[in-house]
């Protein structure tokens, strides 16, 4: 309930703002949700196999909270997509399930906006689905298929029809039921974080770093992507992550994860300290649309991409290291 409360606060939001810009008709979207609506219902039954969702949709009356928004771009699972979640629930009827989970993958279908697929390229996408942990809209990472380039894929889901038109809806049919991701989601599927994902493999062989992303529990985490991570382990002396000593990679990883609470970088105000899983001490500085993270007075990193939102918590990427080359053992690996 206190889930659904968030976000209808965030939807009137959304309406209150267009309210606010009807001075300025260069801002304003036509009031055409029902057209769309009902233009994208039409569409889908025209289709002929998506059955199964627009049922789904009946059922968890989420009707009115996709009109409170002027443009949406919609993952529409077919019924082979739903036969298979089914299945996997060892149920032979959409009825079956608790409509709490049936909500669950219908607003994780619906995001704010109208994107094209077209123009996506491995970034992150806001659904109406709020996190578990957190207050905040959970996101699906759209990227494109590793082994075909003419793939995008949602999560893991492929759309096997892109940028189907209905008014102010863009519709597209997807192969999967989706699920919340969890932070372990997006590392493995980022391409931006090939170096960690490596790191945390390789980790995982000893102890439970990596499956600690998976769990449900609260959790605030920053990353490196490729370049930034690949920096600082060549200026540590390591070629390869394979070269590294365990009790390193665990150092690293740990110095990146903050446990038991999530915390929105966007919303910083004021310098913030956190205590890492490692005990280090972290220091967040707002910078303008970025912020600093110090590790003590020699490290700091810029983080540019902010609050990626999982289920359960957030992760933050910094794309930039500013390090004295003797220090790097000791603020990066902790030695």
């Amino acid at each position: 309930m206190k889930k659904l409360s968030i976000l209808f606060v965030l939807i009137f939001s959304i309406i209150a703002c267009n309210k606010d810009n009807t001075d300025n008709p260069s801002s304003t979207i036509p009031d055409t949700s029902e057209a769309s609506y009902n233009a994208m219902m039409s569409m889908l039954k025209e289709q002929g196999n998506f059955s199964s969702y627009m049922q789904a949709l009946e059922i968890t009356e989420i009707k009115d909270m996709m009109m409170a928004i002027p443009e949406l771009t919609i993952m529409a699972p077919n019924d082979e997509a739903f036969d298979n979640y089914l299945n996997t629930l060892g149920m032979k009827d959409i009825n079956q399930v608790p409509k709490k989970d049936l909500i669950k993958a219908i607003e994780l279908t619906i995001m704010p906006g109208k994107t094209s697929m077209q123009s996506m390229d491995n970034d992150y996408m806001e659904t109406l689905r709020i996190a578990k942990h957190g207050n905040k809209p959970i996101q699906l990472f759209i990227h494109k298929s590793k082994s075909r380039k003419d793939q995008i894929l949602v999560m893991s889901s492929e759309i096997i029809q892109m940028d189907m038109p209905a008014e102010n809806y863009i519709v597209n049919e997807v192969n999967q039921v989706m699920l919340p991701p969890m932070l372990q989601d997006f590392v493995q599927m980022d391409p931006n974080l090939n170096l960690l994902n490596q790191l945390l493999q390789y980790s995982n062989r000893n102890n439970e770093v990596f499956e600690m992303l998976a769990e449900d529990a609260p959790m605030t985490t920053f990353w490196p992507d490729n370049a930034t991570a690949t920096k600082a382990m060549n200026l540590a002396g390591y070629k390869d992550v394979k070269e590294m000593p365990m009790a390193e990679i665990d150092g690293t990883i740990k110095d990146h994860l903050v446990l038991d609470k999530v915390e929105y970088l966007k919303e910083l105000k004021e310098p913030m300290i956190l205590e890492s899983l490692s005990k280090k001490k972290l220091t967040l500085t707002p910078d303008g649309n970025k912020v600093r993270l110090d590790y003590g007075t020699i490290l700091e990193t810029e983080i540019t991409k902010l609050d990626i939102q999982a289920d359960n918590g957030t992760a933050s990427i910094f794309t930039d290291v500013k390090i004295v080359e003797p220090m790097v053992r000791k603020f990066f690996f902790g030695k």
